[in-house]
């Protein structure tokens, strides 16, 4: 399984190569497999996506294009506020729920690997799913997709910051603070976190970064959900009452919230199919904080604040 995900990052020269990477190297640590998590990192890094790839490629697909522009803009930014503002510019990262399904719908009757029953493997050597060929595994195919749509999108994203960062430098607390406490639904102290969790990044302290933002990032989902009047706590149950989970919790606001949006919340948090950063981190199931587990809390963050 591993030397696949390495293979097929080998075979891949767009920007998707990197999750294949990365999928290669958590399955090789779950597996205790370190010779190949290393090989896999070496790849990794090896083969970054680049701003002069980027650019070699602009004319190739629309969003390859939009890409460049959007990552040279940062060049040009005044202020680490206006630099995070750009992190919303693609919207919902995991893409549209009925695009994504479409285009699955369509490759499970004409692609070989939507022919083969999958079994896809998740932390500690745990079975998450066994998916079925044809018909049957669209639903997890798809949810697999948007998993893939938002990594690859984390690529993008993070060259776009490291880009703010050779223009504006380490970024002031405090001037990220105001920028956090303007969003409608902010509460101070969550707004004082995203502005600690947001300066850890742009001095490269991913894995403070990431730790300290996704518990502020559940909060505010949950305040927001209460706020239109969804119930976040289980009524008891004989003596024993509870909170409702996350999953639970971004389900009943389907409706409420933009579907895109929804579901890019779900495959960001919670998706064990998907990127999947909140169970990753707080169940103590991953190393290090990354550059791109830390953009993509960000990103949560700032539509979290401004564009919820």
């Amino acid at each position: 399984i591993v030397r696949m995900w390495i293979e097929r990052g080998d075979a891949t020269d767009d920007l998707s190569r990197q999750h294949y990477y990365r999928r290669a190297r958590e399955a090789a640590e779950r597996f205790g497999l370190s010779s190949l998590a290393t090989a896999a990192l070496s790849q990794e890094q090896r083969r970054p996506v680049t701003r002069d790839e980027l650019q070699k490629i602009r004319t190739e697909t629309p969003l390859d294009s939009l890409a460049v522009d959007w990552i040279e803009g940062f060049r040009h930014v005044e202020s680490w506020q206006k630099a995070l503002s750009r992190l919303l510019a693609f919207g919902p990262i995991a893409g549209s729920p009925s695009r994504v399904r479409s285009d699955i719908e369509h490759e499970s009757t004409t692609h070989l690997t939507h022919l083969l029953n999958t079994t896809v493997f998740g932390p500690e050597d745990t079975v998450i799913a066994e998916i079925p060929a044809g018909s049957e595994g669209i639903e997890p195919r798809t949810r697999q997709r948007h998993g893939l749509n938002a990594s690859t999108m984390g690529q993008v994203l993070a060259i776009g910051l490291e880009t703010a960062l050779e223009t504006l430098g380490p970024a002031d607390t405090e001037e990220l603070e105001e920028f956090f406490a303007n969003g409608p639904i902010m509460e101070p102290v969550v707004a004082a976190v995203f502005a600690r969790a947001a300066s850890h990044h742009t001095r490269r302290s991913y894995d403070e970064a990431v730790h300290i933002s996704y518990p502020r990032i559940e909060q505010t989902i949950r305040s927001a959900a209460r706020r239109i009047g969804v119930i976040v706590i289980k009524p008891p149950r004989g003596h024993n009452g509870g909170v409702k989970s996350l999953a639970s919790v971004l389900a009943d606001l389907e409706g409420a919230l933009d579907e895109s949006w929804r579901v890019t919340l779900k495959t960001l948090l919670i998706d064990p199919l998907g990127v999947n950063l909140r169970n990753i981190y707080a169940h103590g199931l991953s190393g290090l904080g990354s550059e791109i587990d830390s953009t993509l809390c960000l990103y949560t963050q700032v539509f979290l604040a401004h564009g919820i």
